[in-house]
């Protein structure tokens, strides 16, 4: 991802692509998701 996005918006491009990819499917488990920036 460029390095210019915010977290946020890494975390919702990512959010938004696990939800592409699972389509319709019944979520059974939950998901985590951790965003570091290292400088």
């Amino acid at each position: 991802m460029p390095a210019e996005m915010s977290i946020k918006e890494v975390v919702d491009t990512i959010i938004s692509d696990v939800e592409v990819y699972t389509a319709d499917e019944e979520q059974d488990d939950d998901i985590t998701l951790v965003a570091v920036r290292v400088s």
